[in-house]
């Protein structure tokens, strides 16, 4: 059989499938411009255009590819040692349909997988997963394969017999980004230099500031996690099935809490939230928690509305309108106030003060706000209550 020119590698492919009009041209055309490029690898780069198709079209699905083809099948020919897809081209061609001549060649082993997307990155940093040379090495500057560019809470998706590229950002509130993998093959590598993470088989988180430990005075329990040191890079491989994975960004706020013993003295308070008290001949008289509410940031001021506990709480905070600051709540002001079951901060019967800070959380992949407030006294009349945050704050 002489595969030496594209006609002739036809000739061939025809004499072992004589009902070739009904196959594929990701598998007619492909496979015969695979075989010339191979038998004299000039002329791939004679005719660059075709290589660099496939590059530039990573979503694309085999069954719709023609010649650019060539590059899945230089692909798995490397991966699993050049030379070896000759043996496997009269199984490949006298499958009865696409999926079981995508099978023949191998195209669903684990390791050429691992290795398919990944490749079209071009990356000598990773090594040999992330760098594709066959039919001819051609640098990444020079054709830029896509890749979906995320920042937030996302999914990576390869179709069946197509691959995606995924950059994920770093962010500095949410340094803690979760990696679930859905489906086909997943591989990460990271952004700078291009190191190779390996595989992803289950939720993998990744550190993408390379401190992701509790603040000093807070505890918690950080998930295991890999360090990247800033953004990362995703692969993702779909064989005969749908390719999947889930991106979710984290802030550490959602795994750490501050050390607070809930109270100044007599009994502790209850779980998260805040906790309303009131003086006791001992100390302070824990009465119930408020741990359920909705809050948001809205006409320049932060709102909370919150119950629990027999309890219910409404703040109003002008000009609160940024996570992680600390925006003070004065005794007898209009503009920033809480009140809760009459009790309110606007009864300047003695001076008093109070502090909020909220924070952004993701809890069930959901963006949430956490409140930690207090202030030293609220009244009713002549009768006071005390509000403290408790440990894990408001989350609402």
């Amino acid at each position: 059989m002489d595969w030496e020119q594209s006609d002739a590698g036809n000739a061939g492919q025809f004499s072992i499938l004589h009902a070739w009009d009904l196959r594929s041209d990701w598998i007619i055309e492909g496979m015969a411009d695979w075989a010339e490029t191979e038998v004299n690898p000039a002329t791939a780069q004679l005719d660059p255009d075709t290589y660099d198709e496939y590059l530039e079209t990573p979503g694309v699905p085999l069954e719709i590819r023609t010649y650019d083809a060539m590059g899945f099948w230089h692909r798995l020919d490397e991966v699993d040692g050049v030379g070896s897809l000759w043996a496997k081209i009269p199984a490949i061609l006298k499958a009865p349909n696409d999926g079981a001549a995508f099978a023949a060649a191998g195209g669903n082993d684990t390791d050429f997988l691992q290795q398919w997307a990944s490749g079209t990155r071009r990356s000598g940093g990773g090594g040999p997963a992330w760098n594709q040379t066959k039919p001819f090495q051609v640098s990444a500057s020079t054709v830029k394969t896509p890749a979906d560019e995320i920042a937030a809470d996302a999914s990576v998706i390869a179709w069946p017999f197509s691959m995606q590229l995924a950059n994920v950002s770093a962010d500095g509130d949410n340094p803690l980004v979760e990696v679930e993998p859905q489906g086909g093959e997943l591989r990460a590598a990271i952004a700078q230099g291009g190191s190779d993470l390996g595989t992803i088989d289950g939720t993998t988180y990744m550190c993408t500031d390379d401190n992701c430990v509790c603040p000093p005075g807070e505890g918690g329990d950080i998930p295991a996690h890999r360090n990247t040191n800033g953004s990362f890079v995703l692969a993702e491989d779909g064989g005969e099935e749908l390719g999947a994975a889930i991106v979710t960004y984290h802030s550490l706020d959602e795994f750490c809490n501050p050390n607070d013993n809930g109270g100044k003295g007599g009994s502790g308070g209850g779980g998260p939230g805040i906790g309303v008290y009131t003086t006791g001949e001992t100390g302070l008289n824990f009465l119930g928690d408020i741990n359920q509410g909705s809050c948001q940031v809205t006409g320049g001021a932060f709102e909370a509305t919150a119950s629990g506990g027999g309890y219910t709480m409404h703040v109003h905070v002008a000009g609160a309108t940024k996570p992680n600051v600390q925006y003070t709540i004065p005794s007898g002001s209009s503009s920033s106030y809480v009140t809760v079951n009459g009790y309110s901060s606007q009864a300047a019967l003695k001076t008093g003060v109070g502090a909020v800070i909220f924070k952004s959380v993701t809890v069930g992949r959901k963006r949430r706000l956490r409140v930690s407030l207090g202030f030293d006294a609220l009244f009713k009349g002549t009768a006071e209550l005390i509000l403290a945050p408790e440990q894990g704050g408001l989350v609402c």
